[in-house]
């Protein structure tokens, strides 16, 4: 008798992989042999490997659909080929991290791609495998996004992006929405677990006893050698803003936006410590010393653009431990005094991350960091470059401009609309197209505008990124265009408070509450803006980082009563 093959499908960040590796570590502490295809995310296949890196590279992002979807299913039939098949007869169970279903729900439910023509595509391809059990790990969109983006943190990997994600979040709701029509259409080879208001614990005893039933069911030889488990206390449901938080009253509020923080905080304190981020208020800092000693990374990336004292007494606490994430948190700050000599001792040890924080600054102290990253680190330099239009900074982008920095080269203008960003840009634009794009930032020329349009399909993420503050009739016109594919249309409308920017708010808030609420900005104080803020929080008591959004407003407009400096 063959394995039993199962496979684990979901959107990214629902935590499918972590699911897959758990149910893989139990089967085989109950005698049973497992082969997992792809063992901690890892495909096994060097040649699988080498077509996802190609598939996921963002410089291919005028890639077509139907190239995209050939391209997928190349990397799993040789994955399939070599770390499958071959294990079928000499293995009890064996274990996918995504299979085929994943292409139909990405190519014909994501990119619209005919059912007809691309299950005819995966049918040949699968050479009539198919699984015996399919597991989809279910979680909103809002949950998954989070997760991935603390795992990115945790992991030092931001920055990293994907070609696909420069789809916008869009696809993968459109993914997900796939996934359970799917789930509906095979109900008896599919299971649906709720991996998002579960505990991975509660989520993989659901799924073990789903592949007892099913592997009785299909008589398998060692169906005998697993038992049902019986589930346990249902984990606790998101720490939601009590009623009386709901009234208006901002030192309410205060109060009970941190006591949810602090429940959040007594179940996962990397959730906690990422609801924190950006705040400066005395209560956040006491809940950043709990979560501390298991949540350094996110707890140093959270300070971004803090300026306070007590923010920097924390930065030289973790400046040996995560100077890295010290680093990137000073983007932002000034460059004057203590926070000058912070940025000159990790200035060696995280060029890049300084060489961030000194962007668009053009003051004596910045330039004194520029010649010193001049001979640490091309990169580093280049990146502090950005908005800079005088004639030093042309004398290092001319010294250099070599294809190995093409990346660098293209971010090192961005916000420059002049002949010779424009040059640069011609010259690196093929290597690094994506940061060429991003580059676009407040240039408001007509090749500017003909670049945004034309990719404007293929990464609405960046084409939204380089509309921010442009408030001209093209800029909207383009908002339009991408306003369903990608969040970042709301972030491009940061603090702008016209008409056109609060009937875009409102559109699309009920799709993306917290982002809504965000780009209104934390220091827009008008009535028109609490009244926004106050009902989506009435709306969405469970969204704390629409919570934390409105919670940041307070703080910075000066709605409630703290002192910033005190202990």
């Amino acid at each position: 008798m063959r394995a039993f093959f199962i496979v684990f499908e979901g959107i990214d960040g629902s935590g499918k992989t972590s699911l897959s590796n758990l149910i893989a570590d139990r089967l085989r502490r109950a005698g049973l042999s497992v082969h997992h295809a792809r063992e901690k995310g890892e495909y096994s296949s060097g040649v699988a490997r080498s077509i996802r890196k190609m598939a996921r590279d963002p410089k291919n992002l005028q890639m077509g659909r139907l190239t995209e979807l050939l391209l997928y299913v190349a990397r799993d039939v040789q994955s399939m080929e070599e770390t499958i098949l071959p294990y079928m007869d000499r293995y009890d169970i064996v274990i996918a991290d995504r299979f085929f279903s994943s292409h139909l729900a990405l190519a014909h439910f994501g990119r619209s791609l005919d059912r007809e023509t691309t299950q005819a595509i995966l049918s040949s391809a699968s050479l009539g495998l198919r699984p015996d059990l399919t597991v989809f790990t279910d979680i909103d969109i809002l949950t998954a996004r989070t997760r991935k983006k603390i795992q990115k943190v945790k992991e030092h990997r931001l920055g990293d992006f994907g070609r696909r994600g420069l789809s916008g979040i869009a696809l993968r709701e459109k993914m997900r929405e796939g996934f359970l029509s799917l789930a509906e259409e095979n109900a008896d080879g599919w299971l649906v677990v709720d991996n998002g208001r579960t505990s991975i614990e509660e989520a993989g005893i659901e799924v073990w006893n789903g592949i007892c039933e099913k592997m009785r069911m299909c008589g398998h030889k060692k169906a005998d050698a697993l038992g049902l488990k019986e589930l346990g206390r249902a984990r606790p449901g998101p720490a939601a803003l009590p009623p009386e938080a709901l009234s208006g009253e901002s030192e309410a509020f205060l109060s009970l936006f941190f006591d949810a923080i602090e429940r959040v905080a007594r179940r996962d304190t990397a959730l906690a410590a990422y609801y924190l981020n950006g705040l400066d208020h005395p209560r956040a800092y006491a809940i950043r010393r709990k979560v501390l000693p298991v949540e350094k990374e996110l707890v140093a990336w959270g300070l971004e653009a803090l300026a306070s004292p007590r923010s920097l007494a924390l930065r030289e606490e973790l400046e040996a431990i995560e100077p890295k994430y010290v680093a990137y948190s000073l983007y932002r700050t000034p460059c004057k005094g203590v926070w000058y000599e912070l940025k000159g001792r990790l200035l060696e040890e995280c060029p890049l991350e300084i060489g961030r924080s000194i962007r668009y600054l053009d003051c004596k102290e910045a330039s004194t960091i520029r010649e010193k990253l001049l001979a640490v680190s091309p990169e580093g330099i280049l990146l502090s470059l950005a908005g800079l239009d005088g004639a030093r900074p042309w004398a290092i982008r001319d010294k250099l401009r070599k294809k190995k920095y093409a990346k660098y080269l293209a971010l090192s203008v961005k916000g420059l609309d002049s002949d010779a960003a424009w040059a640069v840009r011609d010259e690196v634009g093929r290597r690094a197209l994506p940061w060429m794009i991003l580059s676009l930032r407040e240039c408001t020329s007509e090749r500017a505008w003909a670049i945004r349009r034309k990719y404007a399909d293929h990464a609405p993420k960046l084409v939204a990124k380089s509309l921010t503050f442009l408030g001209d009739e093209r800029a909207w016109e383009l908002r339009d265009r991408i306003k369903d594919s990608a969040k970042e249309v709301l972030d491009s409308i940061s603090q702008m408070d016209s008409e056109q920017a609060w009937a875009l708010r409102g559109e699309l808030a009920q799709r993306w509450p917290n982002t809504a609420v965000s780009s209104i900005g934390a220091r827009i104080d008008s009535p028109a803006a609490w009244e926004f803020r106050w009902d989506m929080v009435k709306r969405y008591p469970e969204n704390l980082l629409l919570a934390k959004h409105v919670q940041k407003a307070l703080e910075v407009t000066g709605k409630v009563e703290w002192n910033s400096e005190s202990n």
